[in-house]
């Protein structure tokens, strides 16, 4: 909701490996807390706590994409 107020694609700030681990957690608050730990992640560089053993760890080619798209989005409100 949060996005949408800000005319944000959910995309630009979650892959969709970042979605799966997401919406895999079971108690919603677990849902908003894994969320709250991707967007730390990737908007403010904090490490990402480990929850399942196969999550996705972008390369740096990934990691400056999703920086672009990010720096593109908020250039575009």
């Amino acid at each position: 909701m949060k996005l949408q107020a800000l005319n944000i694609p959910l995309e630009l700030l979650f892959s969709s490996e970042d979605l799966e681990d997401i919406l895999g957690q079971k108690p919603i608050r677990g849902v908003l807390n894994r969320a709250a730990d991707y967007y730390n992640y990737r908007v403010r560089q904090i490490p990402l706590t480990s929850v399942k053993e196969n999550l996705h760890k972008p390369d740096s080619k990934e990691q400056l994409e999703q920086q672009l798209r990010i720096l593109q989005g908020i250039t575009d409100w």
